[in-house]
């Protein structure tokens, strides 16, 4: 919330005291959705406050009204004032946005994606373009390609890299733009990081081929199933 203070309030009239009241009013609602004046009469000075809508900027235009209630003392009706002033919202450019990425393990040596959500420039008055940058501790040692691929105005991403076929940890900053700039307090840029754990294929060891194997076909059908991998050695068929 803000407030504005008014200052040299009087009813104008140097041989009497009459009581005074003030009443607010705003012509923006949506930029100023409350707003309200404190004053306690005969004082010179009252405040003005108010609240600003969320991620809007922009004119609201407010008019003040001081009502002296003469009427009664004088017979020539009550004595109203009316001033206005301008609330000027200056626009702040909202951080950027996406959702964080959990740890995560991959194979090794096998081309990957990550996909990226929740992306938006933060701001509910304004498009801007964006754009990524991504960094991996060790980068040259665990990866051979690294990289974001992102459609403007879309709301997810997609990391894609090549581990190299080395095991180990590597630590990814994904670090998010926008071009909205830094003025008035605004922020441009937001990061995340997550750790990439590369792990080698688990293979089953290799069977030794045996070098000579005998089979018994089915009487029933006089058949021979064959259900191996036989790379050397022979077969012989028993009758």
């Amino acid at each position: 919330s803000a407030s504005v203070l008014l200052t040299g309030i009087s009813d104008g009239d140097a041989t009497i005291s009459q009581p005074m009241t003030m009443q607010v009013v705003c012509y923006n609602p949506a930029l100023i959705p409350s707003i309200g004046i404190n004053y306690n009469s005969p004082a010179d000075t009252a405040r003005v406050s108010y609240t600003i809508a969320p991620q809007l900027s922009g004119t609201a235009k407010v008019t003040v009204t001081l009502n002296d209630h003469g009427g009664n003392s004088f017979n020539d009706g009550d004595k109203i004032s009316t001033y206005s002033f301008n609330i000027v919202v200056l626009p702040v450019n909202d951080v950027p946005l996406m959702n964080p990425i959990s740890d995560m393990e991959f194979k090794y040596n096998q081309p990957d994606s990550i996909l990226v959500t929740g992306i938006s420039d933060g701001d509910i008055d304004a498009v801007q373009s964006m754009a990524f940058t991504i960094s991996a501790t060790d980068k040259s040692t665990y990866f051979s390609s690294l990289k974001v691929d992102y459609v403007q105005g879309e709301s997810v991403a997609k990391i894609k890299f090549v581990p190299r076929s080395i095991e180990g940890n590597s630590t990814i900053t994904l670090k998010l733009f926008d071009y909205g700039g830094t003025s008035n307090g605004g922020k441009n840029s937001t990061q995340i990081s997550f750790n990439i754990r590369l792990l080698p294929f688990l293979s089953l060891p290799n069977k030794p081929a045996e070098s000579h194997i005998n089979l018994y076909p089915n009487p029933a059908h006089d058949e021979v199933n064959i259900d191996t991998d036989i790379k050397n050695g022979t077969v012989s068929i028993i009758d």
